[in-house]
């Protein structure tokens, strides 16, 4: 489904207002975790996140969710994210006005995380 900026708007809009709104995963960029045409429930984001939050955001007239990687706020405003798909790889920068919010009920399992911390470690070591 596609989504223009205007839609992305009123859809922040109404998760101000009703606090909770429901989108549906069109991807498998995060699988295992999330699974296609799984119904999952958004939160407002918050302005402070953390890595591996799950961050729905607006990118090519589309939602998409990945995780949080890197905090770019005092940089540009904007968030570093990734795929489990692609856990290794930045993704392009998102600008915070893009995001709609995170993942309320989904985590990546600590496992997951230390593994993916672990291997970036050694990337970067080599």
């Amino acid at each position: 489904m596609k989504i223009d900026l205007i839609q992305l708007e009123v859809l922040k809009s109404r998760l101000s207002k009703e606090h909770t709104i429901e989108i549906k995963i069109i991807s498998d960029s995060m699988q295992p975790l999330l699974k296609i045409d799984e119904t999952v429930t958004v939160i407002p984001f918050e302005k402070k996140c953390e890595i591996f939050d799950l961050i729905v955001f607006w990118r090519n007239d589309k939602l998409f969710c990945h995780y949080m990687w890197r905090d770019q706020i005092s940089f540009n405003n904007s968030v570093i994210t990734r795929s489990l798909k692609e856990p290794y790889s930045d993704e392009k920068p998102v600008e915070r006005i893009h995001i709609l919010g995170t993942i309320k009920d989904k985590k990546i399992r600590l496992a997951t995380k230390l593994l993916i911390l672990a291997k970036n470690v050694i990337k970067r070591s080599t």
